[in-house]
């Protein structure tokens, strides 16, 4: 009875590491997908001292990143 559920279990084991591998290798291809796709639609680079630091959209018009910033400088 052990052994059996043992070998059910590995054979279960098998299948997640096939699937493992298979979702790691769309992963690795949508991530050069996206890449390629940045590279290709990303402005060209300003000279750092014409760039100016500001903080992703979700933190946009937030007090704390205000005070935050106010501390840092």
């Amino acid at each position: 009875m052990l052994n059996r559920q043992n070998r059910l279990l590995e054979d279960i084991l098998g299948e997640l590491r096939a699937v493992h591998r298979l979702l790691a290798s769309l992963n690795i291809t949508e991530t050069r997908m996206v890449e390629k796709r940045i590279v290709s639609t990303s402005p060209p680079e300003q000279p750092a001292e014409k760039r100016k630091a500001s903080p992703p959209s979700f933190l946009q018009n937030n007090p704390w990143v205000e005070i935050l910033s106010k501390r840092s400088d």
